[in-house]
């Protein structure tokens, strides 16, 4: 299913991506010290990457998040534009190379975040597969859990209703920025203004916004801007250079978000007139 369907964005995949990507936040807050798991596109067979796109998280025994991402242009070396592919990754947020293979080649780069941030990290999985890899639907991605112990280990459903993460492993957010108060019309917008870069048109936004407030959805989507902007300044301020690009393009989305909402209030009014 493709995401832009006759020039307008299919809500339906902007909220299975949604759905997707709170699951995967909700999967990460939990995740046990020394698990991690492994989401991969069109994977060829369970728990193994195969030449396919992949990201890994791994909780440590600190209860930091590394988060490991395949570089486009070693993954597929003869294709044409993996070189920006590379270039994307790194503003995203993968700035550091990973450990070298047996061959001394380096393949994938890493970014390390407190568990604090796990929604950040959820919402740049889910960008890094939509826009650099792009995989036009969360159906196309395959999740698998490893555990420490060996014994729990298998897939992950994280595409239908939503996970409840383990109350004894969670970290404590920030409640103005739990994803899971982020009501379902704003979270298919940011979906769609992630997947395209650039704010929707009014069509779009009525059409997803349906029984909404535009008044109280534009001043949500304005205060999770600014939520993602101080947090990408403050992230700045403490060197955490790994999440300040990605914070900052949150931020972005964001103010996509509202500016569409705008206009879309805007061409209402003049319909009025």
């Amino acid at each position: 299913m493709n995401a832009l369907q006759n020039g307008h964005f299919d809500s339906t995949t902007a909220l299975a991506w949604a759905t997707f990507t709170e699951n995967l936040h909700a999967c990460l807050r939990s995740l046990p010290r020394g698990d991690y798991i492994t989401v991969t596109a069109a994977q060829a067979s369970p728990g193994e990457r195969g030449v396919r796109p992949y990201i890994d998280v791994a909780a440590t025994d600190t209860g930091a998040l590394i988060t490991v991402a395949a570089i486009p242009s070693l993954l597929y070396p003869d294709a044409p534009e993996t070189s920006s592919m590379d270039v994307q990754l790194v503003g995203f947020g993968w700035l550091n190379r990973g450990k070298p293979i047996a061959d001394g080649s380096v393949i994938d780069l890493t970014r390390t975040d407190s568990r604090a941030d796990t929604a950040l990290v959820a919402e740049m999985i889910t960008r890094a597969f939509c826009e650099i890899w792009n995989v036009p639907h969360p159906s196309f991605l395959s999740v698998w859990g490893v555990a420490a112990d060996g014994v729990s280990s298998g897939p992950r459903d994280l595409q239908r209703g939503l996970v409840a993460p383990a109350p004894e492993t969670a970290m404590p957010l920030d409640r103005s920025e739990t994803p899971t108060e982020v009501p379902a019309e704003l979270g298919s917008l940011q979906a769609l203004c992630q997947l395209i870069g650039r704010r929707v048109d009014p069509h779009t936004v009525r059409s997803v916004c349906t029984d909404g407030d535009l008044d109280e959805l534009k001043a949500r989507a304005v205060a999770l801007h600014r939520s993602a902007a101080g947090q990408a300044r403050r992230s700045a301020a403490a060197g955490r250079d790994d999440s300040v690009a990605a914070l900052a393009n949150l931020a972005r989305t964001w103010l996509s978000v509202a500016r569409s909402i705008d206009a879309a209030m805007t061409v209402a009014r003049h319909a009025c007139r």
